[in-house]
């Protein structure tokens, strides 16, 4: 009865003092298992994943705690903090592999509240292998302006009874990026000392790689019988030539005849100086104030005077002399009689 009750609250949009439960209500807002096993990884590596999480509720939800059974080693973060209902997001949980070794498994607690109050419990296992080391640990492109290539590498090294190889390495399905592989040295086993293997794995992201977050993982194939894969951490952020920010703007509702108080102001801004050449969707009295200088950055005030009622919805593409380039940014407004 007490969890119908619960239950009965989250759902319903009325306000009421906090709460304190200690049912785990909260795991109901992971999409899929609550636990990750990373199965067998190489010394040296940052090993992420991240759990869905849907706010199914009529009320807003904050992720107010997050611990994780090992503050050393491992990280946790919710992204975003704050779900509305029915949105979604992630729990994102990286393991630091330099600072565990062998079996690992630990918790991540994460609390939910502040008005309504549960913990879900995740965990996430691994085998933080000591024989495979990489370094460094990861491909970490960092911040790269989209249309140029950019180069990384990661070596390989193992130690052990194994006349060890890497056989191949596949990345995901069109990834935006080359993969090469090179051995760098090679010292079979003896009867009295194990064996040593270098590898070096080369990564050019193309020209082409979409703006955005790129996150992924190579897979190296290798002849060991009990650890066949290698996973290898790959992230890079794809810096756009042209963006604005925001990217969609609520103008709110302004009554038919009137207009903003002050025009929403929007940055459109680029990797060098440009001019915005024109603004492309403009109407149902929803203006752009166009800059007539060239800068690398552009404040550009965004008005609202609606001429008749309802509803406004306009996708405004702002050209510029930048080899051409646009970006689009969505605007939204009422118009009341």
């Amino acid at each position: 009865m007490r969890k119908v009750l619960l239950a009965f609250a989250l759902l319903s949009a009325s306000a009421s003092p906090a709460l304190a439960q200690t049912g785990a209500w909260a795991e109901k807002l992971v999409k899929g298992s609550l636990t990750h096993d990373f199965g067998s990884v190489p010394r040296g590596g940052k090993i992420t994943h991240q759990f869905p999480v849907t706010n199914i509720y009529a009320v807003p939800l904050e992720f107010t705690q997050i611990r994780v059974g090992c503050s050393r080693c491992m990280t946790a973060e919710a992204k975003p903090r704050v779900l509305k209902p029915q949105e979604s997001g992630i729990i994102e949980v990286t393991i630091d592999t330099s600072l565990v070794s062998g079996q690992f498994s630990k918790p991540i607690y994460v609390t939910v509240g502040p008005q309504f109050i549960s913990t879900a419990t995740l965990n996430v296992t691994c085998n933080a292998r000591a024989d495979v080391v990489l370094n460094p640990g990861q491909f970490h492109f960092g911040v790269v302006p989209q249309g140029k290539k950019a180069i990384q590498t990661v070596d390989v090294e193992y130690a052990g009874s194994l006349d060890w190889r890497i056989n191949k390495v596949e990345p995901d399905p069109g990834a935006p990026f080359d993969v090469t592989l090179e051995e760098l040295y090679r010292n079979p086993p003896t009867a009295r000392t194990p064996g040593k293997v270098g590898y070096r794995v080369a990564v050019t992201l193309k020209e082409n790689a979409p703006a955005g977050q790129l996150r992924q993982e190579l897979h190296l194939e290798t002849n060991d019988p009990n650890s066949k894969i290698v996973n290898v951490a790959l992230d890079a952020t794809i810096q756009a030539n042209l963006t604005a920010t925001p990217s969609a703007v609520r103008l709110g509702a302004v009554k038919v005849g009137g207009e903003l108080p002050q025009p929403m102001k929007i940055r459109v801004g680029g990797n060098r100086p440009f001019r915005i050449l024109g603004v492309d969707g403009m109407g149902d009295g929803v203006t752009v104030d166009i800059p007539d200088q060239e800068a690398a950055n552009h404040i550009v005030p965004i008005r609202f005077r609606p001429t008749q009622a309802g509803d406004v919805r306009k996708q405004l593409t702002f050209r510029t002399n930048m080899d051409g380039a646009t970006v689009t940014v969505t605007v939204e407004a009422t118009a009341t009689p």
